[in-house]
């Protein structure tokens, strides 16, 4: 099933879009823009199965129309890895 999504960041960081963006993607996204400041990112509705969804474009073209690009990179990212729990003693 491919489902369509928009974004509507406001008055946002980069950062913080980055990490909406990633939250779409389900995958990391990383702000190397060196921007600073608020920016307002909206899109109308994408795709992020494109191939699937001809009528809906894909998220990358709707990023590169406002002047962004999202870039594949292999890189070192600090992962939080929670590998074992125990519920606490109480005395």
């Amino acid at each position: 099933m491919v489902m369509s999504h928009a974004v509507n960041f406001r008055n946002m960081t980069m950062d913080y879009i980055a990490r909406g963006l990633a939250s779409e993607l389900e995958k990391p996204v990383i702000n190397k823009t060196g921007l600073e400041g608020t920016y307002n990112l909206v899109t109308k509705k994408f795709s992020l199965q494109n191939d699937s969804d001809l009528s809906a474009p894909s998220l990358s073209t709707l990023i590169h129309d406002v002047g962004l690009r999202l870039e594949h990179q292999r890189l070192l990212i600090p992962v939080l890895v929670i590998d074992h729990v125990e519920r606490p003693m109480f005395y």
